[in-house]
């Protein structure tokens, strides 16, 4: 049959205009995925919107008009690309310049439709400092949160690469050769977006913007004793004493314990143990918000830094004299533990090492077939490796870090938590989880439960006579108690710092301690190095912190709350916050301002006393509060 050279040219147009209506068709489903997301960001968050910033607000809008200008907002990008194409190719220019303009839009998309979807996951925008200070381990976090991270990869990049074939589609389309059209077209879509981003803002813009906020004095003064504490802590020296100590040192690092869940219904080992064995310590400041960066005040006597963390980079770390190192010059072997498989994991295991860690230890201890969840192993398989691998060292000084992860971590309760304490789940303090403070109620009674477990079946029978426990949360976590605060990256409230530590003295010790005790003062995770300190017998050396070891003799202080504390919230902007109870500040870095609580009356936190500028009195006020942390050991 002779070729029909017509009949091939009509095929091929009629397959192209078939893929040209295919391409285009999922640029629109795109744009009205993208459109929803708006719509609901929107609305579910209650966003006013803000015609002048503080001068002229729309605190309420008719659906309809809501509707259109997020449709504006969502489409008007997308029709500037267009126009900027059909202008470049009216004007001759090279097909690159259009084509490279049609991917970045692509891009611009891909990355404002994650932004969206965060914030409505979350409730809150995406911070990138939380990005930018953990560039390392970004990648490993998402995974460990989602088992279909890498599945949502390829379909994002499938999405942009469809994204940027409709739009050069369109711009190399027919109505490019109509030229009054792309000019006006353009003029038209760059009014749109400009005033309707105006209106609702930029979620990609708005989340950039606070990495090129300027510096501010309270910042400033902050990093001067944030370096001065690095300084004091490389320049401790380690007074002769006596070995009078013997004692072994554990030290068990719980995760994400709020002060307000530790209670005989959620935390009842924990208290039980404390009340029979132990002092309780209810209300700790923690100084950060993750553990690395607890860790480093726990273990280091440091403040916290409000950028980088100090783990992070060797030359902040070197020549630290922390607690590691203290214990080793007192004859103990030291030990770190980390119930997350990847000891590297924001850089814990060189730091660990750096401080004077001999033996730092995860994975390595582990065995086949042992039960893993999302953040680490199954903690009662955790630590009974832990106390096999210590039975190799039974009759040597030892100090014992033991940090666990992976039962009380975000995302909290959940299915994985279910199936792997199925023996717990009828004593539950909620059977139905209903709130995100229900959720982190059940996975802290979980937690507990399996360090009380830890206690009576590894600990007490070889341990207790000679050793003394500490049992500590890394950090809080925000349980609900405000709208506006419901992650721990976000925010600068005692819901984000405020954790509990208890004391369990070695029994051939007690006649030194009050038994029973609770002391519901606030203290500061800076006291633990000074507190561990005189434990062992050492007093002198000067830091950042103070020994409250007092408070759980005969002796205790009658002032429960005799000093300034600091928190520090390196996410959500740059955050600093001082608490003198009841009076707290938290320093806004972005804003320029401090907001004032009296904590007495507002616990929570809903309602501030004073709002103001960061000015001379509140530095002052600052200035003050850092001042007062260093002091004798």
């Amino acid at each position: 049959m002779p070729p029909n050279p017509e009949g091939n040219a009509r095929l091929t147009t009629v397959l192209r205009a078939c893929q040209n209506v295919a391409t285009i068709g999922t640029l629109v489903l795109f744009q009205l995925l993208h459109l929803q997301v708006c719509v609901w960001v929107f609305t579910s968050m209650n966003v006013s919107l803000k015609i002048i910033p503080n001068v002229l607000d729309l605190p309420f809008v008719s659906g309809s008009a809501l509707f259109f200008l997020a449709f504006l907002a969502s489409s008007s990008p997308m029709a500037v690309a267009i126009g900027v194409g059909w202008v470049l190719k009216e004007r001759g220019q090279p097909r690159r310049y259009w084509v490279a303009f049609a991917g970045f839009i692509s891009l611009y998309y891909v990355i404002n439709l994650i932004l969206l979807s965060y914030r409505v996951h979350r409730g809150f925008p995406f911070d990138f400092y939380l990005l930018w200070y953990n560039l390392g381990d970004a990648i490993e976090t998402v995974r460990a949160l989602s088992e279909y991270f890498d599945l949502l990869v390829l379909l994002l990049a499938l999405v942009g690469i469809l994204q940027f074939r409709g739009l050069l589609t369109i711009i190399e389309g027919s109505y490019a050769s109509k030229k009054p059209i792309a000019r006006r077209f353009l003029v038209c879509a760059s009014l749109a977006c400009v005033g309707s981003h105006g209106i609702f803002g930029n979620e990609t813009i708005q989340s950039v913007l606070p990495l090129f906020a300027r510096s501010s004095e309270a910042k400033s003064l902050y990093e001067k004793y944030y370096r001065e504490s690095l300084a004091l802590s490389k320049k401790t020296a380690l007074a002769r004493v006596p070995p009078q100590a013997t004692e072994n040192l554990f030290v068990v690092q719980l995760e994400s314990v709020n002060s307000q869940l530790v209670n005989r219904t959620v935390t009842p080992r924990w208290l039980q143990l404390a009340a029979d064995n132990g002092i309780m310590f209810p209300t700790i400041q923690g100084g950060a918000v993750i553990t690395i960066r607890a860790q480093e005040s726990i273990l280091c006597s440091i403040l916290p830094a409000v950028g980088l963390s100090t783990a992070a980079s060797a030359s902040l770390t070197e020549g630290l004299v922390c607690l590691p190192q203290l214990m080793k010059q007192l004859g103990y072997r030291t030990f770190f533990f980390h119930s997350f498989a990847d000891i590297h994991f924001a850089n814990t295991e060189p730091f660990m090492k750096r401080i004077g860690f001999d033996e730092r230890h995860a994975a390595d201890i582990m065995k086949p077939g042992d039960a893993t969840l999302q953040w680490g192993y199954a903690e009662d398989i955790f630590y009974q490796r832990v106390f096999e691998y210590m039975e190799n060292f039974r009759g040597q000084k030892v100090f014992v870090y033991i940090a666990v992860h992976s039962t009380n971590h975000y995302p909290f309760f959940d299915a994985e938590k279910v199936t792997a304490f199925p023996q717990w789940q009828q004593n539950l303090p909620y059977a139905k989880a209903a709130s995100l403070r229900d959720r982190i109620a059940n996975t802290t009674y979980l937690q507990d439960r399996t360090f009380g477990d830890m206690y009576d079946r590894w600990f007490a029978p070889k341990y207790a006579d000679n050793s003394h426990m500490v049992v500590l949360g890394d950090h809080s976590w925000p349980i609900g108690n405000r709208e506006d605060a419901k992650s721990n990256d976000h925010g600068a409230f005692q819901d984000n710092f405020v954790t509990s530590m208890a004391l369990l003295p070695a029994r051939r010790t007690k006649d030194q301690f009050v038994l029973g005790r609770t002391v519901n003062g606030y203290f500061s995770q800076l006291d633990f190095m000074p507190t561990i300190l005189e434990l062992f017998g050492v007093v002198g050396p000067k830091g950042f912190g103070r020994s409250f070891l007092h408070e759980a003799r005969a002796n205790p202080s009658h002032n429960q709350h005799p000093r300034c504390l600091v928190s520090v919230q390196p996410f959500s902007g740059s955050k600093i916050a001082t608490v003198e109870y009841p009076v707290k500040h938290i320093y806004d870095i972005p804003q320029q301002q401090v907001t004032l609580f009296d904590l007495a009356k507002d616990p929570s936190e809903k309602s501030p006393v004073k709002i103001s500028p960061i000015d001379t009195s509140e530095l002052a006020k600052l200035r003050n509060c850092l001042s007062s942390l260093a002091a004798p050991l």
